[in-house]
C-alpha cells in the first residue's frame, strides 16, 4: 500500500510538472505562429493566386472547380486547402487573418502532433516538447509560403507527418484491430496530402515502403485484404475528384501533368533550376539553422536507439533521404519545397537534446520541482538565442517595397479604406490588387483598374505604386497630386495629352515577346 501511495503521488507531481511544461510551451510556440500574422499584405504571386480563388469559391460555393476571375483557374492544385481558406474567412473576415488562420492553425497542429504521438506512442513528452520547440524556431517552417501565409505547403506538412506516424504505428501494432485502424489512417492521410498538393502528396511513399521492406512486413501488407481496401479508397477519392474536375473544366488532367509532373521534374519552370546544392545550401545556411549542427549526432543517435525510437528514426531517415534526393534533382526548385523534412528533422534533432534534458531533470539526488527548475532552465538557455532570432523575423517585418512594389496596391488600399471612387493603375499580372478590390466592391465600393497607358476622363482618381506605371502616366496625362504613401501616389487626371498615341496590345505584345 505504501509503494502504491508513492507511486501514485509521483504520477501526480509528474502530471502536474508536464502541465506546467506545456502551459510554457503553447506560450512559448503562439508567437511564431500567430504573432502579427496579418501585419503584411498579401503576397503577389502563389498567396495571391489562392486568396482570389477562396475569395471566389466563399461567393460561387463551387467547392469542386477553383474560379479566379470568374473563369475556372486551370493552374490550380486540389481545393482542399482552398475550402479551409474559404471557411475561414466567412468566419474570421475576408481579410489577411481570416485567409492566413488556417495556414497557422495547421501549423499548430504539425506542432502539437509532434507533442502527442511522443507522449501517447513513445511514453517520452520532452521529446515532442523539444521538437515542437526545434520546429518553431526553424526559418524553413516559420517563414512565408508555409506557416506564415495561405499557402498549401504547412498543410502538406501535416498530412505527411501524419501518415508516416499512421504507417509507423501500423508496423508496430500487435493485432489485426490496431492494425487496421493505422492503416487506414495512413491510407486516409496520404488522400487528403495528395488533394492537397497532387504529386508532391506521395513524397514521402517511397520511404514508406523501404522501411515496410525493412521491417518484414511487406508480406503481411501483401496478404491483407485491407491493404487493396485502403489503396482503393485512395483511387476512389483522389481519381474522383480528377475525373469530376475534368468533366467539368476539360483537360485539368493534362494540365496538371504538365505542371506538376512532366513540366515541373523534368523541365525548369520560370527559370526555377539552382542546382543540385540549392536545398542544401539553404537547409545549413537558413531553413535549419542552428539546429543543423545537431542533427546529424541526433540521426546517429536516433538510429542507436533500441525499442520505438530506434525504429522511428530509421523510417524517418529514410522520408528525408528520399524527399531530399526527389527535391534536389528535380529540375524545378523552389526554396519552399523542403518544408516536410522540417517536423521530421525536429524529431531527430531533439533526440540529443531530449537526452541532455533528461539527465538534468532525472537527478534523484534533489526534489523533482528543483529537477523541474534545471531542466528547463536549460531548455529556456538553449533556446533563447534561436527564439529571439525567429521573433525578430515576425515582429513588424518589412518588405523591400522598391523590390515588391506591386504589393503596395494591397497595402494602400488596406491602410486607407475610407477611400472609394477610384482607379488602380498596375501594370500586368497582380492577383493581390485584385484580391482587395474585388473584395471592397463586393461590399459596395467602387475601385476599377486600368492600364496606365489607357486615357482617363478629366476627374479620375488614379492609385499608382509602380515607378513605370508613374512615369507613363505622367507621359500620357496630365495630374494634379493628391497623396503620397510609402511608394505610392495618388493622383487627379487633369487631362489627356492628345497628341500621345500608343497602341496598348502591340506593346504589351511586343514587351512579352521580348521577355
Amino acid at each position: 500500500m505504501r509503494l502504491f501511495s508513492t507511486l501514485k503521488n509521483r504520477s501526480k507531481e509528474d502530471g502536474i510538472l508536464f502541465l506546467m511544461l506545456f502551459c510554457l510551451f503553447l506560450i512559448a510556440i503562439y508567437f511564431p505562429l500567430f504573432y502579427h500574422l496579418d501585419y503584411l499584405p498579401i503576397r503577389l504571386y502563389d498567396e495571391a493566386r489562392r486568396a482570389v480563388n477562396a475569395l471566389e469559391m466563399a461567393h460561387n460555393w463551387n467547392f469542386i472547380v477553383t474560379y479566379y476571375d470568374g473563369e475556372p483557374d486551370m493552374w490550380g492544385k486540389p481545393p482542399l486547402p482552398i475550402w479551409f481558406m474559404a471557411i475561414s474567412m466567412h468566419l474570421f473576415g475576408f481579410d489577411e487573418l481570416g485567409l492566413r488562420l488556417p495556414s497557422a492553425l495547421t501549423g499548430l497542429g504539425v506542432v502539437l502532433t509532434l507533442v502527442y504521438f511522443s507522449k501517447k506512442y513513445l511514453q517520452d513528452y520532452s521529446l515532442g516538447l523539444i521538437a515542437g520547440l526545434i520546429l518553431v524556431t526553424s526559418g524553413g517552417f516559420i517563414r512565408e509560403h508555409v506557416v506564415r501565409t495561405a499557402d498549401y505547403d504547412v498543410y502538406l506538412c501535416l498530412w505527411t507527418l501524419l501518415y508516416t506516424l499512421s504507417f509507423f504505428l501500423y508496423t508496430e501494432a500487435s493485432d489485426e484491430a490496431k492494425r487496421r485502424k493505422y492503416l487506414y489512417a495512413s491510407a486516409a492521410f496520404i488522400t487528403l496530402a495528395v488533394l492537397t498538393k497532387s504529386v508532391a502528396g506521395l513524397f514521402f511513399v517511397p520511404g514508406m515502403a523501404v522501411f515496410a521492406l525493412v521491417r518484414g512486413k511487406v508480406g503481411q501488407l501483401l496478404r491483407s485484404r485491407h491493404s487493396y481496401f485502403a489503396l482503393m479508397g485512395i483511387l476512389f477519392f483522389v481519381g474522383g475528384y480528377y475525373l469530376l474536375r475534368n468533366h467539368l473544366t476539360p483537360y485539368y488532367i493534362n494540365t496538371v501533368m504538365h505542371n506538376e509532373v512532366t513540366g515541373r521534374f523534368f523541365n525548369a519552370m520560370q527559370g526555377h533550376d539552382h542546382g543540385p546544392f540549392f536545398y542544401a545550401e539553404n537547409i545549413f545556411n537558413y531553413h535549419f539553422h542552428p539546429w543543423i549542427y545537431l542533427l546529424f549526432p541526433g540521426i546517429i543517435l536516433g538510429l542507436a536507439q533500441k525499442g520505438k525510437l530506434g525504429r522511428l528514426s530509421i523510417l524517418l531517415v529514410l522520408n528525408c533521404l528520399i524527399l531530399f534526393s526527389v527535391i534536389s534533382f528535380s529540375k524545378t526548385q523552389l526554396s519552399w519545397y523542403d518544408a516536410p523534412l522540417f517536423p521530421l528533422f525536429a524529431v531527430l534533432t531533439a533526440i540529443p537534446l531530449n537526452l541532455l534534458f533528461q539527465r538534468l531533470a532525472g537527478v534523484k539526488s534533489i526534489p523533482n520541482w528543483k529537477n523541474f527548475s534545471l531542466g528547463t532552465l536549460f531548455l529556456l538557455t538553449l533556446f533563447a538565442i534561436p527564439y529571439f532570432k525567429t521573433f525578430q523575423t515576425i515582429y513588424k517585418p518589412e518588405r523591400n517595397w522598391k523590390q515588391h512594389e506591386k504589393e503596395l496596391y494591397g497595402y494602400y488600399i488596406r491602410n486607407h479604406p475610407n477611400l472609394d471612387h477610384y482607379f488602380v493603375c498596375n501594370i500586368g499580372y497582380n492577383a493581390a490588387s485584385k484580391f482587395y478590390i474585388d473584395n471592397l466592391n463586393r461590399r459596395g465600393y467602387t475601385i476599377g483598374r486600368f492600364h496606365p497607358l489607357k486615357t482617363q476622363p478629366p476627374e479620375a482618381i488614379l492609385l499608382i505604386c509602380e515607378q513605370e506605371a508613374k512615369k507613363t502616366i505622367r507621359e500620357v496625362h496630365h495630374i494634379y497630386p493628391l497623396m503620397e504613401w510609402k511608394r505610392c501616389e495618388l493622383i487627379k487626371v487633369t487631362g489627356n495629352k492628345r497628341d500621345y498615341q500608343v497602341n496598348v496590345k502591340e506593346l504589351e505584345e511586343n514587351k512579352k515577346a521580348k521577355e
